[in-house]
């Protein structure tokens, strides 16, 4: 061992020792130096203090400290202020996923309200489904760009129903690749009959309406009409409530197996 390595566990281990020069210890090279710096009673402290502190002016000196680890362990406190945790969310990954969860908790506004600008789509998607988010700020919150916030708006009970009902116009929206709003709108319960199944009819994959064209010898194509049913309707016999025929569709109907409704309805309850 060298002395030099000494030198530096004994620096590291040394209650004195200024929390700069820790700071700059907690990554040197070394088992013996690293176990110095952990038992150090300064750092020790430093992350009972990062563990355990109510106070917010606390928490954000804690936030803001050069050791590295005493940063992280303030993530975890569910007392450190929104301010510093967004902060440090851009450090640390796992503060990300605890602003998740507050968003998806908290029933205060003003956090919501806070929470609802952040760069992180997770936690806006997370305020978008929250109960607590109040009518404003979900009605600001489905002009959001990222389609998965505005799914979450149109699968939030509290969610103006005109919010929802013009979202059935916003085609940039629907057409974005991977989006599932259609289906989300499709599914909610306020929205027209008649809404629910144009939207289904252009949407839904591998639907009637995206069968291509077959040519008129191919034996097991004929033609027939396209039901188009009404999610979460049924009538009396406890069939899907037709609401439209469409005349015009070639669906594949094997001659040994009867032909049957479109069966999608059940998916969409």
């Amino acid at each position: 061992m060298s002395p030099s390595e000494d030198v530096l566990c004994a620096i590291a281990s040394n209650p004195n020792t200024p929390i700069s020069v820790l700071a700059k210890m907690e990554n040197y090279d070394g088992r013996r130096i690293f176990q110095g710096f952990i038992i150090n009673p300064t750092v020790s402290l430093l992350l009972q203090r990062a563990s355990d502190a109510t106070d917010p002016e606390e928490l954000r000196e804690l936030a803001s400290n050069p050791i590295k680890r005493v940063r992280s362990r303030v993530v975890n406190n569910r007392n450190v202020p929104y301010e510093d945790l967004d902060r440090l969310s851009k450090e640390f990954p796992h503060a990300r996923n605890v602003l998740e969860e507050r968003a998806k908790e908290t029933p205060l506004a003003d956090l919501l309200g806070k929470m609802a600008q952040s760069t992180w789509v997770a936690v806006r998607i997370a305020v978008a489904g929250n109960s607590h988010t109040p009518e404003n700020l979900l009605s600001i919150l489905s002009a959001d760009k990222e389609a998965l916030v505005v799914t979450a708006i149109v699968q939030n009970s509290r969610t103006p129903e005109k919010n929802i009902l013009s979202l059935t116009d916003n085609h940039e929206m629907l057409d974005q690749k991977g989006s599932n709003l259609w289906e989300a709108l499709a599914r909610n319960v306020r929205l027209p009959a008649e809404k629910s199944a144009k939207l289904i009819c252009k949407y839904l994959p591998m639907s009637t309406k995206e069968i291509s064209y077959q040519p008129a010898e191919a034996e097991h194509y004929e033609k027939r009409h396209s039901e188009v049913e009404t999610p979460g309707r049924y009538e009396s016999n406890g069939y899907p409530e037709i609401i439209g025929v469409d005349e015009d569709v070639l669906i594949e109907a094997k001659p040994e197996v009867p032909y049957q409704p479109a069966e999608y309805a059940s998916d969409l309850q």
